[in-house]
């Protein structure tokens, strides 16, 4: 399974008290999140576990819903992240697979969930790349027919909206 993985950062996080990051720094961070910017996840009778980078920094995934909540969810697809349930579609129940398109982000903060689950969402991560999102906005969201990516060696050096830190997992 991968062991790197583009991790979406926000400017607002950094802004927040959340330290800047820099290419070859090795950090710990608590919880995983994702999100699907354009549809909720679908369920999927294909019992597998993967993830494929697609563009614009995003994943196709196809994982099962491990822990599921009212207002919360962890999906494994071969990393497990926390989300929004309303991500899932209708019916869906802990133990079913489902795939999409999604993001993977450092969050602030997640849902509450149970310790076992949360410990399961702890990495160490050591920054390979950063890209800073300087997508143009459209009204409230980013304009998607103008995405654009510039490198950097670190958070710091460039302010954007948000950062994409390519990372290896450490174990």
């Amino acid at each position: 399974m991968n062991c790197e993985w583009h991790l979406h950062y926000e400017g607002w996080v950094i802004e927040d008290g959340q330290p800047d990051r820099e290419v070859g720094e090795t950090f710990a961070w608590g919880a995983l999140s994702y999100w699907s910017e354009d549809e909720r996840l679908r369920m999927t009778e294909e019992r597998v576990k993967s993830a494929t980078a697609v563009d614009d920094f995003k994943y196709a995934i196809s994982g099962e819903v491990i822990y599921l909540a009212d207002n919360c969810c962890v999906i494994d697809f071969g990393l497990k992240a926390a989300g929004s349930a309303d991500n899932l579609p209708a019916g869906c129940a802990t133990g079913d697979y489902v795939a999409g398109m999604i993001n993977i982000e450092l969050p602030l903060c997640i849902a509450v969930v149970p310790q076992e689950i949360l410990a399961a969402l702890h990495h160490k991560w050591t920054v390979k790349n950063i890209f800073a999102d300087l997508t143009p906005d459209k009204g409230f969201a980013r304009d998607k027919s103008q995405v654009r990516f510039e490198e950097v060696l670190g958070t710091k050096f460039l302010k954007a909206r948000s950062y994409v830190l390519h990372c290896l997992e450490v174990a």
